[in-house]
């Protein structure tokens, strides 16, 4: 049988105006699962607001390797981070 996989998650809260720099991950496939709240993402170039609907548990968002992000919390914010395998953090500013 083959071995199942291994995946690294990190749980972050941050209050209305924090804000995650800009980075990316060089190998690693990386989820975001916001749980509540508000927030800015940044995903390459493309910049959006998103806010969870009411009748959302939560919100799944796919960030592939290489690409840089940047999110910033609108209002009180509780999200997790999936990433497929360890690897590092590069900061782009």
């Amino acid at each position: 049988m083959k071995p199942d996989k291994t995946y690294h998650i990190v749980c972050h809260e941050l209050i209305a105006g924090e804000e995650i720099k800009l980075h990316y991950h060089p190998k690693a496939i990386e989820w975001i699962v916001i749980e509540s709240g508000k927030f800015l993402l940044q995903i390459g170039n493309r910049k959006e607001k998103i806010p969870l609907a009411y009748d959302e548990t939560a919100r799944v968002i796919r960030i592939d390797p290489g690409k840089p992000h940047f999110l910033k919390a609108l209002s009180d914010l509780s999200y997790f981070v999936v990433r497929d395998r360890e690897d590092k953090i590069v900061y782009v500013r």
